[in-house]
């Protein structure tokens, strides 16, 4: 008696069924005697069949005879335990030629080049294959539906089994390096091929295209190319009295960290992307970053008077990661591999863009990863300094400021804002230009009835277009890239300025 678990794992490349026994603890009431069975049973004999089963039937465990049940049968319930997998896969009867296209494994959404190679899987659940295998790459843009590039591939190793399945990486690469969503389309094609509907699978990546960095709130390498493999390196300096890698950031415990930035007086930025530091110990230069989330703030976090410009909070806003080609380490050991520092940012949708005039705010972040150190953030480290910023951590004793233990020194949190930024223009009677409609697809009108001229200028200050407002009221952006825009209007010594927005 008693309730003991299991869990039926089906697999669609191979038909095969897997049996996994769980927790046993809770049987009662059995004896060296007592034996338990998995299989299938069917209504009709013949109709559950199987080739093999593995592992094999030993110290006593036997495979029923009967084909309305193909089961395994241990002697007790004490030779199975708990985890036992017993793993059922069936013959083939295939008579035709059958390729199909799995999965595409990768590439996948993260900081993607011009020369990403895809990795598939693909079964065969026909005839053995002995020759006359393609795949087509199809690379197109997702939003337009435009084919990019196709590429045919003849596949080199053979025979290919029956019931086989592989994981195969082509030679060739694709080109993803532009700022759009791409469809990735692979589809096998073989002559006498029974079944054309399990030979094609799409997959949707995005690349980590970044603007311009118009932010950088601080160093950590201390050294260029003195790490192990030629990889530069990020000190803590012992030598002056530090002992911290840094901080905890982990997004389940609740830590937090957050550091300020100026936007100067006179200029305006839009930011579209974030960038931070993080690693977890022991891990390889293989991102284990998986959740990234921040907030800003035109204030310091946690004060009442503090205002949220804009939250993300919990909400996982990584669209990349990668090793940064650093290691945190002691300047008494150099060449130790255990913290490489991964790269994680934010690429920010258009409506998610965050524009700020002068002033101070305060940006804060959390993030996860798959080990169970961390994630840490380093320091703004610099050669010789022991105090190098004003961060703080939010911690299980609310909002701290960043403090070496060793030296009991502030800190800085290294953090990059990618953007664009103007120069804020000033101007008097701003609200008598009006432009409509805003957001518009291309013809914009003016309300002002005064003549001079009008200048649309993009975020990185280019001039777009330059007309005089004479006897035309209208603003003609047909053809221009949607996005967000400056429009500047000169009337003698007249000077206004405002947003629209080109869908």
């Amino acid at each position: 008696t008693g309730l003991v678990s299991f869990q039926v794992k089906l697999y669609e490349a191979d038909n095969s069924i897997e049996f996994i026994y769980g927790d046993l603890s809770a049987a009662t009431g059995w004896s060296e005697y007592s034996t338990t069975s998995i299989g299938m049973n069917a209504d009709n004999a013949g109709q559950v069949e199987f080739l093999s089963v593995s592992p094999d039937a030993t110290n006593g465990a036997t495979i029923s005879a009967d084909v309305e049940n193909d089961a395994i049968t241990p002697a007790t319930l004490a030779e199975i335990g708990g985890g036992t997998t017993y793993k059922f896969t069936p013959p083939s009867t295939a008579t035709d030629p059958d390729i199909a296209v799995n999965a595409i494994i990768s590439p996948n959404s993260n900081f993607l080049t011009a020369n990403e190679q895809v990795k598939i899987q693909f079964s065969n659940p026909g005839t053995e294959v002995t020759e006359g295998l393609q795949f087509a790459i199809e690379v197109y843009n997702n939003e337009t539906g435009i084919m990019l590039s196709t590429i045919w591939i003849d596949y080199p190793d053979y025979p290919i089994p029956s019931l086989e399945v592989i994981e195969y990486t082509f030679d060739t690469t694709i080109d993803l390096s532009a700022n759009i969503e791409y469809k990735i389309q692979v589809s096998s094609h073989l002559d006498g091929d029974v079944d054309i509907f399990n030979n094609i699978v799409n997959k949707v990546v995005k690349g980590v295209v970044l603007d311009e960095l118009i932010y950088d709130n601080g160093p950590i390498i201390t050294r260029e190319g003195n790490g192990a493999g030629g990889a530069d390196i990020s000190e803590v300096q012992t030598t002056l009295g530090m002992y911290n890698y840094g901080y905890n950031t982990n997004t389940v415990i609740g830590y937090r960290n957050a550091d300020q930035f100026i936007v100067p007086e006179g200029e305006e930025w839009m930011i579209t992307g974030l960038g931070f530091y993080n690693w977890q110990t022991e891990s390889d230069t293989i991102s284990t970053i998986n959740h990234l989330d921040f907030r800003l703030y035109d204030g310091l976090p946690g004060e009442a008077s503090s205002d949220t410009l804009a939250d993300y909070y919990d909400i996982n806003k990584l669209s990349g990661s990668k090793w940064s080609g650093i290691y945190r380490v002691y300047d008494s050991d150099l060449q130790n591999t255990d913290r490489p520092v991964i790269l994680s940012v934010a690429s920010l949708d258009e409506e998610e863009y965050i524009t700020l005039t002068e002033g101070t705010y305060w940006l804060d972040f959390s993030s996860g990863g798959t080990l169970l150190s961390g994630p840490w953030v380093p320091y703004i480290t610099m050669l010789g300094e022991t105090t190098t910023g004003d961060a703080w951590h939010l911690g299980f004793d609310g909002w701290v400021p960043w403090s070496e233990d060793g030296t009991a020194t502030p800190q800085g949190m290294p953090f990059m804002l990618y953007g664009s930024k103007v120069n804020a223009i000033s101007g008097n009677n701003l609200d008598e230009l009006r432009i409509y409609p805003n957001p518009g697809n291309g013809i914009f009108y003016f309300n002002s009835e005064k003549t001079g001229v009008v200048e649309v200028f993009d975020y990185s200050g280019k001039l777009i277009k330059k007309q005089s407002l004479i006897n035309s009221r209208n603003l003609d952006l047909q053809g221009v890239e949607h996005g967000i825009y400056i429009v500047t209007f000169t009337s003698f010594d007249e000077h206004y300025s405002t947003k629209i927005v080109l869908d």
